[in-house]
């Protein structure tokens, strides 16, 4: 049961969109609704002792937003202390105001940058019927 939920929170939006599509009578250019952001989070303190208190709190609230389905993916990065989202999140705000109640960000140890990412587009050419 749980995983059908799951299934269908993070599969809603794209199956809408693919419905929307086949249903367009212009297939060359499909319009796209689903979008989601790419959130870089760096840590932006060098004293980890002020991290490790609110450590779980930070954890707690992420896993409640990925249970939410605010969260698509997490990563840690390799680069440098900090996370990699995938938010389905349409707009930089929505994913802002999504990611600001979080303890570090609250205290201004988590910064995030933005990417917004969505379906490749060029594969719709895919789709155009072949030249006679």
């Amino acid at each position: 049961m749980l995983a059908a939920l799951a299934v269908g929170v993070f599969t809603a939006p794209l199956h809408s969109t693919i419905l929307a599509q086949e249903n367009s009578s212009n297939m060359q250019s499909p319009e796209t609704t689903f979008t989601q952001m790419i959130a870089i989070g760096r840590i932006t303190t060098n004293d980890p002792s002020l991290l490790r208190p609110q450590m779980a709190q930070e954890v707690q609230d992420t896993v409640k937003l990925y249970l939410k389905g605010g969260i698509a993916a997490w990563y840690t990065r390799k680069d440098e202390p900090g996370v990699v989202f995938i938010l389905n999140a349409a707009t930089e705000q929505e994913a802002n105001e999504m990611l600001a109640p979080l303890p570090f960000v609250e205290q201004g140890w988590l910064a995030f940058d933005y990417i917004p990412i969505g379906p490749l587009e060029p594969l719709a050419q895919l789709l155009q019927a072949p030249a006679q």
